[in-house]
């Protein structure tokens, strides 16, 4: 599955501008990592990264977990995606998104996750957290995509 979804995510000429990659799977938790440019700074006096490319990291991961507690790749759509933002990000570091898919319906994913830097401990350094539905649609029964 890690193949896969490192091929979705890169067919996105978004994902290839942002620099957004796949650096891990486990169980049904997805994490990518962005690393630092100038380009996605918005604010050219502090060097912090825009929001909007925190948010579309976050999307893309979240639903990168879509795919994973379904087991399978199809079709989805954000429906709706919040990011609370908590503090500013730290110029010059890597950017990580960490989510999982919390609850499957027949036609709607919920997903948690987070942004963040990694302290030199190890730890995670929140920079932001995210809540998102994404609406599924499964193919019929004998159906291609």
């Amino acid at each position: 599955m890690a193949d896969k979804l490192e091929k979705l995510i890169q067919l996105s000429p978004h994902n290839r501008f942002l620099g957004v990659q796949l650096s891990s799977i486990d169980g049904e938790t997805i994490t990518t990592q962005m690393d630092y440019q100038t380009e996605l700074v918005g604010n050219p006096d502090s060097g912090v990264l825009h929001g909007g490319a925190i948010t579309a990291m976050l999307d893309t991961t979240c639903g990168g977990a879509v795919y994973l507690k379904l087991g399978a790749l199809t079709r989805i759509a954000t429906l709706d995606l919040r990011v609370d933002y908590l503090k500013p990000s730290t110029p010059e570091l890597p950017l990580y998104s960490r989510c999982h898919c919390t609850k499957l319906t027949q036609h709607v994913a919920f997903v948690e996750g987070t942004a963040y830097h990694l302290a030199e401990d190890g730890s995670r350094n929140e920079i932001a957290r995210a809540r998102g539905t994404f609406m599924l649609m499964l193919p019929k029964p004998g159906a291609s995509l």
